[in-house]
């Protein structure tokens, strides 16, 4: 995996963050703005092949509703 997107909408002003465990280093950090309408927000990841889990941190004003999170 070499990147992490997701397709949001909402009043949001702030960014994801993604990490591998629930008190872990963030491995992305994906920067949301305000937006009506469903928009793609992507950043760069590195993650050897395996299976993890996977927590997302929201900082920031606002909400935003998610609709997608696909990985490439």
């Amino acid at each position: 995996v070499h990147g992490i997107s997701v397709l949001a909408k909402g009043n949001a002003d702030g960014v994801l963050k993604v990490a591998l465990a629930s008190e872990g280093k963030e491995i992305a950090t994906i920067a949301l703005t305000a937006t009506p309408d469903w928009t793609g927000f992507f950043a760069d990841v590195s993650i050897d092949d395996g299976v993890y889990p996977l927590y997302f941190f929201y900082e920031g004003e606002g909400e935003w509703d998610l609709k997608e999170i696909a990985f490439q």
